[in-house]
C-alpha cells in the first residue's frame, strides 16, 4: 500500500471517529438543550430528595436565593417550624451530619443568600 493510500485510509478514520464522537456528545455540543435538560433532571431531583428525606413540612427554599439572609431565616422557621435555620458566612466550616431540624442558610459578606437553603 503506498503512503498516499494509507493517508486516505486514516482519513476516513478519522471521520468515522468524529461522527462517532459527535452522536456521543451531541447534547453538551448544544449548551442550550444541555442546559435545559440538566435544569429538568435537577428539578425532577430536588423533588425526588426532598420526598426521601423522611423529613417533615418543607425541606427546600430555593426562592430565596439572592434574598436577605436575616429574613430568610424567618421565612424558613415560618414555614416549617420543626427546624431551626442558621445563617452562616459562604464557605464557614460546619458539621456534616444529616439533621431534619436544621437548615444552613449560606449568605455572602453582604448578608445575601447564596444556595438554597435545604434541610440537613
Amino acid at each position: 500500500m503506498s503512503i498516499q493510500k494509507g493517508r486516505q485510509g486514516l482519513g476516513t478514520i478519522y471521520t468515522n471517529v468524529f461522527i462517532l464522537l459527535g452522536h456521543v456528545f451531541k447534547d453538551q455540543t448544544h449548551p442550550a438543550r444541555y442546559n435545559s435538560k440538566l435544569t429538568q433532571q435537577s428539578k425532577r431531583e430536588g423533588e425526588r430528595e426532598s420526598n426521601m428525606s423522611g423529613c417533615p413540612g418543607k425541606n427546600s427554599w430555593p426562592e430565596l436565593v439572592g434574598k436577605d439572609g436575616e429574613g430568610a431565616k424567618t421565612t424558613i422557621e415560618r414555614e416549617n417550624s420543626n427546624v431551626d435555620a442558621i445563617v452562616l458566612l459562604d464557605g464557614t466550616p460546619v458539621t456534616r451530619d444529616f439533621r431534619c431540624d436544621r437548615v444552613w442558610v449560606w449568605v455572602d459578606s453582604n448578608g445575601h443568600v447564596v444556595r438554597p437553603p435545604t434541610i440537613g
